[in-house]
């Protein structure tokens, strides 16, 4: 286990994981197995999640007890919480680049790729933007897609 001046019981890679998705990385945290965590305050929070990859500077820092995540780049998915509820979850979010998808708390299945992409969204699913800047102000909606550097980037509600 490699830590990442956290505590000394705060791991932030798992070189060996294991198929056992009850295994713990330790007493306090409760389950949470297969999940990746690089940088300094990445993942910090996590107590109960599986299968999540945050590798950047705060990324996935608030997320508690959600799985399925991909945050590659500092300050992305950064207040990420919830795990699934009935209308929305924190689940099977991308976010690629510095601050993509930086400000999603409850929302699912959203794609952000570039520089601050989606980074207002708090809540929504299934949201797509490609290139920087794009849906950067987007702060609620659903099946929105956006291509192409900033754009759609004064959007504030979506469908």
């Amino acid at each position: 286990v490699i830590f990442n001046e956290q505590t000394s019981k705060t791991p932030s890679l798992v070189l060996s994981p294991t198929d056992d998705p009850s295994t713990t990385f330790n007493e306090e945290t409760g389950l949470s197995a297969n999940n990746v965590m690089i940088g300094n305050g990445s993942g910090y929070r996590l107590t109960q999640g599986h299968d999540n990859i945050a590798l950047g500077y705060s990324s996935l820092a608030s997320v508690t007890s959600s799985s399925g995540n991909i945050a590659i780049g500092p300050n992305t998915l950064t207040e990420l919480v919830a795990f699934p509820t009935a209308n929305y979850g924190g689940v099977y979010n991308i976010a690629l680049g510095l601050g993509s998808l930086q400000n999603l708390v409850t929302g699912s299945v959203n794609i952000g790729i570039g520089t601050t992409s989606i980074r207002d969204l708090s809540e929504g699913t299934h949201n797509v933007a490609m290139g920087a800047g794009s849906l950067e102000r987007l702060t609620e909606g659903d099946q929105n897609t956006a291509l192409g550097g900033d754009a759609l980037n004064r959007t504030m509600l979506g469908s």
